[in-house]
């Protein structure tokens, strides 16, 4: 279960810290403003500190799953190129289960999947 939720009753549905009317903003908006985790805890002593440092190993984990692509590969291109990829979640089509598809099928398909970017040479 999570330290961040997000309930309507709750601030209106702004993301805030489990158990609290604490949202996680002020967390950011602390630690932007220059201040220490420990002066944001002073001022909020319902959130706890694994709580704190909960919600940001959150952030870090949305943040770096964020900028790395999930990418597919058509079966027109070697598949020696995905070694070119390091950093991305990249396939190539006959492992993600989408060899034979072509056109509008691969991309539907491509976009079903949830892959980011598709990468063709037709």
């Amino acid at each position: 279960m999570g330290v961040i939720i997000k309930d309507l009753d709750i601030l209106g549905g702004t993301p805030v810290f489990r158990g609290t009317r604490v949202p996680i903003q002020t967390l950011f908006d602390y630690l932007e403003g220059g201040e220490r985790l420990e002066e944001f805890l002073e001022g909020f002593p319902t959130v706890s500190r694994e709580a704190a440092v909960a919600a940001l190993e959150e952030a870090k984990h949305l943040l770096l799953a964020r900028s790395q692509m999930r990418i597919l590969i058509d079966e027109c291109i070697d598949e020696r190129f995905r070694n070119s990829l390091s950093g991305h979640d990249s396939q190539i089509a006959r492992y993600a289960g989408l060899a034979g598809l072509k056109n509008g099928d691969l991309l539907k398909a491509a976009e079903a999947a949830k892959f980011d970017v598709l990468l063709t040479v037709d």
